[in-house]
């Protein structure tokens, strides 16, 4: 699997961390990136996107 392509990992990495405390996730990895996205979204935490505006994803 090529990097940035997991979405499941990025979103399990993105619930560790939230679990841990983490208020904000740095997405810094195009398709893995969506993942966390999702999982900051629903856990009401904040999701930085590095590359694409994508606000639209999880409003």
């Amino acid at each position: 699997m090529q990097r940035g392509t997991n979405t499941t990992r990025g979103a399990e990495l993105a619930a560790t961390q939230i679990g841990l405390g983490a208020d904000v996730a740095l997405q810094l990895a195009v398709s893995t990136g969506i993942g966390i996205l999702q999982i900051t979204a629903d856990a009401g935490k904040l999701g930085v996107v590095s590359d694409v505006n994508q606000n639209g994803l999880h409003s």
